[in-house]
């Protein structure tokens, strides 16, 4: 498992932006978390870096592959918003990310343990 940044939201502006390279593929993913507050929920944008097309406004919730639907990106596992102290089924905070609510890339292989050794318990395609 993979916790991609950040650690906290940061303030006064709920966006985020980071570049990461996960995956199979071995490619630079540039990723956009921010704070939808109308629907009180984290949104997701995932491109390849130097990229324009993509994937755009994805809702994250909790405990659920955000790409169940969409095929897996990038590949070589799933992306997720895990939640470290329930069951995933509170809506996630603003002020929670980072702390309660870990936005992680899960491995293959860490998409293989036995449910009991996860950390986690997220539904994946």
């Amino acid at each position: 498992m993979i916790v991609l940044p950040p650690d906290a939201p940061p303030e006064p502006y709920p966006v985020l932006e980071f570049e990461a390279q996960i995956g199979d593929d071995a490619q630079v993913w540039y990723y956009r978390l921010y704070w939808n507050a109308r629907q009180e929920a984290w949104h997701l944008d995932l491109t390849r870096l130097g990229e324009t097309s993509g994937i755009y406004g994805k809702k994250l919730v909790a405990n659920w592959s955000p790409y169940r639907h969409t095929g897996r990106l990038p590949s070589g596992g799933e992306l997720a918003l895990l939640d470290m102290e329930g069951d995933g089924t509170e809506r996630s905070t603003y002020e929670g990310l980072g702390h309660r609510w870990k936005f992680v890339f899960l491995t293959d292989e860490d998409l293989t343990l036995p449910p009991e050794e996860r950390p986690w318990s997220i539904t994946v395609p």
